[in-house]
């Protein structure tokens, strides 16, 4: 039983075992009108460290080059525009007049790797590991900035500076890693199956500004600005511990009946981070501005959980199952879910199935805590977590509740 929140299905993920032999792969295509060179080169390799264990290891790297499918902005081609110093620039400005290239393909560079290994004790139980680990980097255009996009005045001289006499293509980029390592024994004891494991993955994600400008600051006072912007972080950890146990009984059924119960715990965390000040002050770089101290902030929560299933045939060709599943989380309290499932199987070529349950589903940590705020010359607008004290104020009472169904 995948815990109460598991109402769309679950992802069941094999992972390889093989201890001996190998595979490596590699492609590579792009468009037929030209951008989007994709390149991909995979492998994997198993071994035999001795004879009661196995190591199996898998890596690949993966890039995908940038596509620009956008059409002529119509800014670059208006006559007034181009009459006037600096817009006069634009035709020098490569690519002409196909210079807004936020319609395409990103930019994106990925290299990943995981390893399985097992161990079988003499006892019989085996003991097994599992990691996994991701690195992605990728760059995404922007819309295209008008050369008067940054202007200065000169109090004392009058003199109008540009900066950027051709205008300029800001980009948002990131950085994501991600990781997970898991342990965990499994055998038997008088009768019954038993699996312990402990799982502990972390995602964080870093977000930049590249080849921009922060327009506030530089058009009121006229002070150089950066052109790369470190914009903060998003994170996310989860650390999950739980234990499985079933044994089949001889009820006097069809078919043994199997009784299986178990226990989890998991913690989980979320972390906003802010960016550099000039990432955010006065609006920020152009095209993304950074996370601000404001909506800088960590939270986590932690939740129980524990469940018994029964299944088993009490006559040819009749299957039953149910089961119940008890929850509690720390912000949202306890929770209490069970199915009931059956199958007849008419004949060999028709069968009849059905499943009564109901679902519970707490809010994801981002959901509720997610925070941003934008500041420019003329506009100023905030995403308040829903489940925060401003929240309250805007008439959300207690924020984001779980969501129940019966399905």
């Amino acid at each position: 039983q995948y815990g109460t929140d598991a109402i769309a299905g679950v992802i069941n993920i094999i992972t390889k075992k093989a201890y001996r032999g190998g595979r490596i792969a590699g492609m590579y295509g792009s468009y037929d009108g030209g951008g989007g060179e994709t390149g991909d080169l995979s492998g994997n390799l198993g071994f035999e460290p001795s004879s009661a264990g196995y190591l199996n290891v898998t890596g690949e790297v993966r890039g995908r080059g940038r596509s620009n499918q956008g059409g002529i902005d119509e800014r670059v081609i208006n006559p007034t525009t181009l009459s006037t110093y600096p817009g006069s620039n634009m035709p020098r400005v490569p690519g002409y007049p196909y210079i807004t290239m936020i319609e395409g393909d990103a930019q994106i560079h990925t290299a990943l790797a995981s390893i399985k290994a097992g161990w079988e004790m003499a006892s019989g139980t085996e003991l097994y590991a599992f990691a996994t680990y991701g690195d992605k980097r990728a760059a995404s255009y922007e819309n295209y900035r008008l050369p008067t996009k940054l202007h200065y005045t000169d109090p004392v001289t009058g003199i109008t500076s540009y900066p950027y006499p051709l205008g300029f293509n800001p980009q948002e980029a990131t950085r994501e890693q991600d990781f997970s390592l898991t342990g965990g024994a499994k055998g038997a004891a008088s009768g019954w199956h038993w699996d312990l494991s402990t799982v502990y993955g972390r995602d964080r994600l870093e977000l930049y500004t590249r080849d921009s400008a922060n327009a506030g600051i530089y058009n009121s006072t006229g002070r150089a600005t950066p052109s790369t912007y470190f914009d903060g972080t998003l994170q996310m950890t989860q650390w999950t511990t739980t234990i499985d146990v079933d044994r089949d009984f001889d009820a006097g059924l069809a078919a043994p009946l199997n009784t299986a119960f178990g226990m989890e715990y998991r913690r989980e965390t979320y972390r906003i981070g802010a960016g550099i000040p000039v990432s955010y002050e006065l609006g920020g770089g152009q095209s993304y501005p950074g996370f601000s101290p404001a909506d800088a902030g960590s939270n986590d929560r932690q939740n129980v959980a524990a469940y018994v299933d029964l299944s088993g045939k009490p006559v040819d060709r009749l299957g039953l199952d149910a089961a119940g599943r008890f929850e509690h989380y720390s912000d949202f309290g306890s929770a209490t879910v069970f199915k009931l499932a059956g199958r007849w199987d008419a004949s060999p070529a028709f069968a009849i199935r059905g499943t009564v349950s109901d679902g519970f589903r707490a809010p994801t940590m981002a959901e509720e805590f997610y925070s941003s705020t934008t500041v420019t010359p003329t506009t100023a607008y905030v995403q308040m977590p829903p489940n925060s004290a401003g929240g309250k104020l805007l008439g959300l009472g207690n924020g984001l509740q779980p969501e129940k169904s019966v399905n």
